[in-house]
């Protein structure tokens, strides 16, 4: 089995098949001006390289004004945090890789995040250290 890396870019065309039709969309009011490719470009940014929100470097408009400010991507970014954005767009890619017949379940990685606590346990196979 070969190991892909996860994109950490995507290209418009890559954007508008398998993210956007997945993010919410505000019904009433504006879009955010450099259009939600860019936006989720930039979030993108954030999370792969771990910065913080007021270190992303926003390009520049014609009249040299920053296109949008890094609180507005901050909130899209919680916004589909919260709406369940970003769980569609992995169900949806997880779907789409199974159909395609590429998607390998074969190694599995644990965290230990759900591992069983032994607190309040009447017998333990560990030895208590207070004793």
């Amino acid at each position: 089995m070969s190991s892909k890396r996860i994109p950490t870019q995507l290209t418009p065309d890559q954007f508008e098949q398998f993210i956007f039709p997945y993010l919410s969309k505000p019904r009433r009011g504006p879009i955010p001006k450099p259009g939600f490719y860019k936006v989720f470009t930039y979030i993108l940014r954030v999370l792969y390289t771990g910065m913080q929100w007021q270190e992303l470097e926003i390009d520049q408009t014609p009249s040299g004004e920053p296109e949008i400010h890094y609180t507005n991507v901050w909130r899209q970014h919680r916004k589909w945090s919260r709406d369940g954005s970003y769980e569609r767009v992995f169900a949806h890619s997880l779907e789409k890789l199974k159909a395609l017949g590429v998607l390998g379940l074969e190694v599995l990685h644990g965290d230990g995040s759900k591992v069983v606590a032994k607190k309040g346990a009447l017998m333990s196979g560990i030895r208590d250290t207070k004793s």
